[in-house]
């Protein structure tokens, strides 16, 4: 039965409610699970959504950059507590471990290795004797 242009909807209905990941579904029925009718059209329906992202990619460029950060204050830390001693038996320590990144064009020491520039003991040889680093 219509009133104004519109069925008629009971006073008592239910709605039902299928909700996923990617839609949500829903219905409205009376009593006796009758799908009830609004403007002439049956009152169910679903609405999809596009598939939501995940946030792993974000989430491991910010442990990189916290991973980066972290390191970066320990060397420093390093740096503060450890200068003076160090710099007694090799001044461009800090800066070869600066440079140490670098391609060989681009290093400010001039030194071919990174770490250690003792003629009796390099880079290699630290790498030979610490296999696991």
């Amino acid at each position: 039965m219509k009133q104004n242009g519109y069925d008629k909807i009971p006073g008592n209905y239910y709605i039902g409610l299928d909700i996923g990941t990617d839609s949500v579904g829903w219905a409205v029925t009376d009593e006796d699970y009758n799908i009830c009718r609004f403007k002439g059209n049956s009152m169910w329906g679903i609405r999809l959504f596009e598939e939501g992202e995940t946030a792993q990619t974000r989430r491991s460029f910010r442990a990189a950059r916290r991973r980066l950060a972290r390191r970066k204050q320990r060397m420093e830390l390093v740096r503060l507590l450890f200068n003076n001693e160090i710099t007694k038996v090799d001044p461009c320590f800090f800066q070869r471990m600066a440079d140490s990144s670098l391609i060989e064009e681009h290093k400010t020491t001039g030194c071919k290795y990174s770490l250690f520039n003792d003629p009796k003991y390099t880079d290699k040889d630290y790498m030979k004797q610490y296999k696991t680093i």
